[in-house]
């Protein structure tokens, strides 16, 4: 079988096809991670001091922060996503880290119309297109505010600069409490311009980086700490309007009640094997000893939505049965329509009982990529794997009703395909012990997505599903040892 690649000419059509649908763009970004980004230095992990990446006991996602020696490196920072794309609805996706001096998340919101203050206020802020990071320093706070509880918002703003578009509360027995902190946000959009409903916006970015130091800490968390966090976003649709379509992660939690936000750990999980022996060596895959293996490929698919409605059927839309999936994701909100994440979902049930999980090993055959015409570094993608709690349905999976990621647990570079090996394809390999070893204890299956924070673009990886030829199909190897 071939390598399946998108031709160059099928891009520049859709590329066509995307200025025929969307305004001409007038673009900001503020800082690096635009078009015209910067090189980022190598990401670096800081030593992780026995962590082993437990679940939160309060029931709330984890996610496991990276570490970075220099600077932000947003396209390898951990990513997180919630909302929807339909109509009036906004989605973000949040990239998130630390270095030694600020935590920092970049929110890539995909939003229709943009709207916000050009004479702010405080009282005001959420009124319009902006976001609250919510961040109580350590894992629990006696279901109250505290003087450890923080709230940063920041609005969208158009040409101004941040000045008035940023506002910082403390945690009080009375709620929240204004203080004085400015300067840790950016702003940027995408579209035809904020304030102008004549022809649709694509959505913005709001940029946090949050000095330690304004928080009273004297430097980074110890690795392994956990924080609560949340996340509100506020949308604007017109000039009258009120705010409408709040989305919040997690969906449920209580402004002031930080135990009720998800839970932050500062380091990458690491899974400490029981110390014994391989005894046996299991491949799971689709078809063979009677394994059903569950994959689907949710968002722009291979072929970036093809002719749906980008605003009321492209969030909806399933892609059942697709002989590949594809991983994608870029920096700039306006090719929201080629983002991509891909879910898989492998029951654990013909694994022999009483045995101990040594290692499990999630195996994908990437079959080409979105763009094969440039092999620089920018095009390598940092595809990250994460675990996913509830079940869904091949037939009806779609980027609206995908389950969000419960905890993220694995990280791989992939690279465009430049020289095509042939059939099966080109293996990557996953380290999902961690999730393995807990849904066999539990009696579950083994429930992945895999999404990236990927900077430039077009960028894709393909990789073969179970409904592709059987040499190509994921496979999970699994190690187990008797206790």
């Amino acid at each position: 079988m071939k390598t399946y690649r998108k031709p160059l000419l099928y891009l520049l059509l859709f590329s066509l096809l995307l200025l025929a649908t969307a305004p001409a763009p007038r673009t900001r970004f503020n800082g690096p991670g635009g078009p015209q980004g910067r090189a980022y230095l190598p990401l670096l992990l800081a030593p992780q001091s026995g962590q082993t990446g437990s679940p939160p006991a309060s029931g709330q996602p984890l996610i496991h922060l990276p570490y970075f020696a220099d600077r932000p490196v947003y396209h390898q920072a951990a990513v997180f996503w919630f909302g929807r794309v339909k109509g009036v609805e906004n989605y973000a996706d949040v990239r998130i880290g630390y270095t030694d001096e600020v935590l920092f998340l970049r929110l890539t919101i995909i939003d229709q119309h943009l709207w916000y203050d050009t004479r702010p206020t405080p009282a005001e802020m959420e009124a319009w297109d902006a976001a609250a990071v919510y961040l109580h320093i350590g894992d629990g706070a006696g279901g109250r505010l505290q003087e450890r509880s923080y709230r940063f918002v920041a609005q969208l703003d158009g040409w101004e600069g941040r000045s008035g578009y940023e506002a910082v509360y403390q945690g009080s027995a009375s709620g929240w409490r204004p203080i004085s902190h400015s300067g840790f946000s950016r702003s940027g959009w995408r579209g035809n311009g904020p304030n102008n409903n004549s022809r649709e916006d694509r959505g913005h970015l709001l940029t946090f980086e949050i000095p330690f130091s304004a928080l009273g800490l004297s430097g980074p968390p110890r690795q392994g700490e956990r924080w609560k966090l949340a996340l509100n976003v506020y949308d604007r649709d017109d000039a009258a309007g009120a705010v409408r379509g709040l989305q919040r992660w997690p969906t449920a939690f209580s402004e002031t009640n930080p135990d009720t936000w998800g839970d932050i750990s500062f380091g990458m999980p690491v899974y400490q094997a029981p110390d014994l022996p391989v005894d046996q060596v299991v491949a799971l895959r689709h078809g063979v000893n009677g394994v059903t293996i569950r994959d689907a490929s949710v968002g722009g698919s291979t072929n970036c939505g093809g002719k749906v409605d980008f605003w009321n059927e492209w969030g909806d839309t399933s892609y059942p049965g697709a002989e590949h999936l594809n991983v994608q994701n870029q920096n700039d909100v306006s090719d929201f329509p080629c983002f991509s994440k891909l879910y898989i979902t492998i029951p654990l049930d013909s694994l022999p009982r009483g045995r101990a999980i040594l290692s499990a090993k999630l195996i994908l055959n990437q079959s080409g990529n979105a763009t094969s015409f440039d092999s620089g570094e920018k095009l390598n993608s940092l595809i990250q794997a994460g675990v996913v709690a509830q079940d869904w349905n091949e037939a009806t999976l779609s980027w609206n009703n995908a389950p969000l990621l419960e905890q993220n647990i694995s990280q791989t570079w992939v690279t465009p395909v430049i020289d095509w090996p042939g059939w099966p394809g080109i293996p990557y390999t996953w380290d999902v012990s961690l999730a393995a070893a807990r849904a066999y204890a539990s009696g579950q299956p083994l429930r992945l997505v895999l999404y990236s924070a990927d900077n430039f673009g077009p960028n894709g990886k393909y990789f073969y599903s179970s409904d592709a030829g059987m040499a190509g199909r994921p496979t999970l190897q699994v190690e187990l040892g008797r206790p």
